[in-house]
């Protein structure tokens, strides 16, 4: 009877270990999934847009109804924390409209950026940032296909603007950019022609939209 009572009591200390084992994994892995990710050194990050829309002009009951016309989208970006404060990166963009017997109607862009962030709060999980950014472009009319190709038209620019930035959870965030304070753009229509430049500073909602962005970590 004694020895059933003592292995009994070593049973329930064996369970007992086993319980407190598995609560204490499922503690650490709650703990560690529910970490908020946020900037920090050495992270790589990626962000940007896939899409496609579709658009058809008004015109009158009486006219021929007219084609829609199917734009194609893909910007995407990448960037690394060189530390806690700092992140460099680099975006492709590519936009080109569809229609049917119209060529044409593409624009490529390639751009660098560079992010001061700047926390509200202890943990990280609100921060400011400023963006930098120097960027090429080069971009084609659309033209009927029976028509000669027109010149591609060529473009340099660079701005400033500040942004918000969000991160609730361990592998994203979402940032809020605000329209650019400071930028400038040269464009040049064809070999025969004299560039067009704009020069902006000052906060401004019509200078450029804001843009809201999931930015996923990668490490």
């Amino acid at each position: 009877m004694h020895h059933c009572i003592v292995l009994n009591t070593i049973n329930k200390k064996k369970k007992m270990k086993k319980v407190v084992l598995v609560l204490s994994l499922i503690t650490s892995s709650v703990l560690c999934f529910g970490q908020e990710g946020k900037p920090a050194s050495g992270k790589f990050f990626m962000a940007g847009s896939l899409g496609y829309s579709s658009s058809k002009p008004s015109v009158a009951k009486t006219a021929k109804t007219p084609e829609s016309i199917g734009t194609f989208t893909l910007a995407p970006a990448f960037g690394y924390f060189i530390n806690d404060k700092f992140a460099l990166g680099a975006r492709i963009s590519y936009q080109k409209q569809l229609i049917t017997d119209v060529d044409g109607g593409s624009v490529f862009g390639l751009s660098a950026f560079s992010r001061y962030y700047n926390s509200l709060t202890d943990d990280g999980k609100f921060q400011l940032f400023l963006e930098g950014n120097v960027g090429f472009g080069s971009s084609t009319p659309a033209y009927a296909k029976t028509a000669q190709t027109p010149d591609s038209e060529t473009s340099f620019g660079l701005g400033v603007a500040p942004g918000f930035g969000w991160y609730p959870g361990k592998s994203f965030g979402v940032e809020f950019s605000l329209p650019s304070i400071f930028s400038f753009t040269s464009t040049t229509p064809d070999a025969d022609s004299n560039a067009a430049t704009s020069f902006q500073i000052g906060a401004s909602t019509l200078s450029q939209p804001a843009s809201l962005t999931v930015l996923f970590f990668l490490n």
